[in-house]
């Protein structure tokens, strides 16, 4: 690597620094990671070691390696910043966390890498691009945004229409109709998990709205609650992994679409982890 890392170019904080000590090997051929630990006052390199495979780091840690590295301030509160989002453990302190690298460093890569997060910030984009791919739109907002259950207004479904050609996932005919083409969001995965985890809580409120207004021969709402072991929990998950494949290839063998559904499938513990014994 012959050029210094730029930490305002990446999306994942401990990628950055593994790509730093790189770097530095090659610039300063006594560089290690235990003299990297001993500059940040670290009680030993296993610490840093275990930081760079994945072990979680406080900021007032994290600050020390980074001035230990000559990092300028700006670069020191955006690695920071990056380690907020990266490991932030609910969608609120993941939230918060991208918020602030928004408003600190606009032009980052973990800023502008948010195609997804703007696709699934709105869940009626992911409902107009599914339309649209049997439905071509020919530029009536009003009979698209009504065409949605619930219905949005015109201005949002042009707003949509808008993003999801400004993400390549729609395009325009010479006659001015929009189709949808298959197309793929290269999104990084901390970014991703954020975009996915506002859509689904969107989606939970329409799951809400369809109990309350959608007539049950049009929907299929069930509950199941049952008592498991947690060291089965992994042969439940593949089970639902290969019942939406299911549900996926059911859907692209049906002909003649005229609607688009919405399949939400949630499992989470009810109590926590009991030991043996009596309560």
């Amino acid at each position: 690597m012959k050029t210094r890392p730029d930490a305002f170019a990446y999306t994942d904080f401990r990628q950055f620094l593994l790509d730093l000590a790189e770097w530095k090997r090659g610039e300063a051929s006594g560089f290690s990671l235990r003299q990297w630990s001993k500059l940040a006052g670290l009680g030993s390199s296993g610490t840093l070691s275990k930081i760079l495979q994945g072990s979680k780091v406080r900021s007032e840690t994290l600050h020390s390696i980074c001035e230990a590295a000559l990092l300028n301030d700006r670069e020191i509160q955006h690695v920071l910043g990056l380690a907020a989002f990266n490991q932030a453990e609910t969608h609120d302190a993941r939230s918060a966390a991208f918020a602030r690298l928004q408003r600190a460093a606009p032009l980052s890569a973990i800023t502008q890498d948010s195609s997804s997060l703007r696709l699934y910030a709105k869940w009626y984009h992911v409902a107009i691009l599914e339309l649209l791919h049997f439905k071509p739109f020919s530029g009536n907002y009003s009979l698209l945004a009504a065409q949605l259950d619930p219905p949005i207004t015109p201005a949002e479904a042009q707003e949509s229409m808008q993003l999801l050609q400004e993400l390549a996932l729609v395009h325009k005919t010479a006659q001015g109709i929009r189709r949808a083409h298959n197309a793929s969001l290269t999104t990084g995965p901390h970014v991703q998990s954020l975009a996915v985890d506002t859509f689904q809580m969107a989606t939970l409120d329409l799951s809400r709205r369809a109990v309350q207004q959608i007539p049950r021969p049009s929907r299929n709402i069930s509950t199941l609650t049952f008592s498991l072991a947690q060291a089965d929990f992994a042969l439940l998950e593949e089970e639902v992994r290969n019942f939406r494949k299911t549900l996926l290839r059911l859907a692209k063998q049906s002909k003649k679409e005229d609607t688009v559904y919405q399949v939400n499938i949630q499992m989470f513990p009810l109590t926590r982890k009991t030991s043996p014994g009596k309560l």
